[in-house]
């Protein structure tokens, strides 16, 4: 099968296939498992084909659809940029699997989307995060959603900026992090995040936003869970902020061939 009829089934196929390569078909990896010279194996779902173009063949049928790309010999991930969301709204009617609130430690509700959820949420939320107790700054715990309409809550307290200082940048990719693996470990296959410690913390947004993108990127590349990972702002402001910083991410991907 020649590249231009790999570019018409969506495949991308590296001229440096014999150095060692991977694809992935509908999440099914396509593994070279034996190479001697130019001679190269590939295994799909426990089964063994001689050459790259069997193993496609019948991945096409079984309507794959996807391929990972590969630069001297190194696996890259499908298109983690697919997989993020950016867009302005209220973050409370929002219909996923676990939705963000930007909590304090005390984990009891106070202004802004914190105030919004509890509302939101009802006051079974309330005696949850009571019974949890005190959460500190870099980390997140989840709960159940209530009368949201999502299966849960992961509760994340982000750096208050003007306290934390230079720690801040730290203790915030470490709450994306942490909500990012309660996530997956809760099987969230979608997740909505707001602005955390943009709003009374006080965190610059234009900073705030690379850190947030920055590592849900990093995340996404090493997991599969969540797929879906929406970023909602409630303002313009936020909104463009996170756009503008998400446009020149994905653009420089291209440019550099990931």
């Amino acid at each position: 099968m020649g590249q231009q009829a790999c570019r018409n089934l969506n495949v991308f196929v590296s001229k440096e296939i014999v150095s060692g390569v991977v694809f992935i078909f509908n999440n099914e990896h396509i593994t070279t498992i034996e190479r001697q010279k130019t001679i190269v194996r590939f295994c799909l779902r426990g089964r063994s084909f001689p050459d790259k173009n069997t193993a496609i063949g019948t991945a096409v049928k079984w309507r794959a659809c996807r391929a990972l790309r590969t630069r001297d010999g190194d696996l890259v991930k499908p298109d983690v940029f697919d997989r993020i969301v950016i867009r302005m709204g209220d973050i409370t009617l929002l219909e996923v699997d676990a939705v963000v609130n930007a909590a304090n430690s005390t984990l009891l509700g106070g202004g802004g989307v914190d105030g919004m959820i509890h509302w939101a949420a009802g006051s079974g939320l309330l005696e949850e995060c009571r019974k949890i107790g005190w959460c500190p700054a870099g980390e997140a715990r989840i709960t159940g959603a209530y009368n949201l309409p999502a299966r849960h809550v992961i509760h994340a307290v982000g750096p208050v900026y003007n306290i934390d200082g230079d720690d801040s940048p730290r203790l915030l990719s470490s709450c994306y992090i942490s909500c990012l693996h309660l996530a997956a470990e809760n099987g969230a296959k979608t997740i909505s995040f707001p602005a955390v410690s943009c709003g009374a913390y006080g965190y610059p947004v234009r900073e705030a936003c690379r850190i947030a993108l920055d590592t849900t990127l990093r995340f996404l590349e090493t997991h599969d869970c969540p797929e879906k990972v929406i970023f909602v702002l409630y303002s313009l402001r936020d909104y463009e902020a996170y756009r503008e910083y998400y446009g020149e991410k994905r653009e420089g991907a291209r440019d550099n061939g990931e």
